[in-house]
């Protein structure tokens, strides 16, 4: 796609999103804590971009994703952290 930025935190109003595809571009940053809204959210995919710090701890508190609905390169770090999400579904 070619976007550049940071995710702006009004994404976590679009509460209707079932699926959410940010890979591929020129994200930076983390990813906001309003994304904890997203309770429908079934699939996120935030690969190849550059994403830096920790999995966002709202990460495990929707309840709808699970591991293999989440798409991230990232860190080794990052990678630790997702493992460690108990309330993400296998």
């Amino acid at each position: 796609m070619g976007l550049v930025g940071t995710i702006p935190p009004q994404m976590g109003n679009l509460s209707f999103l079932l699926r959410l595809d940010l890979s591929n571009n020129s994200f930076h940053g983390t990813l906001p804590e309003e994304m904890a809204r997203l309770r429908r959210l079934k699939y996120v995919s935030v690969a190849y971009n550059g994403f830096a710090g920790k999995v966002p701890m709202w990460l495990e508190t929707v309840r709808s994703l699970n591991k293999s609905s989440f798409r991230i390169i990232a860190s080794q770090e990052f990678q630790k952290r997702l493992g460690n999400c108990r309330s993400l579904r296998c």
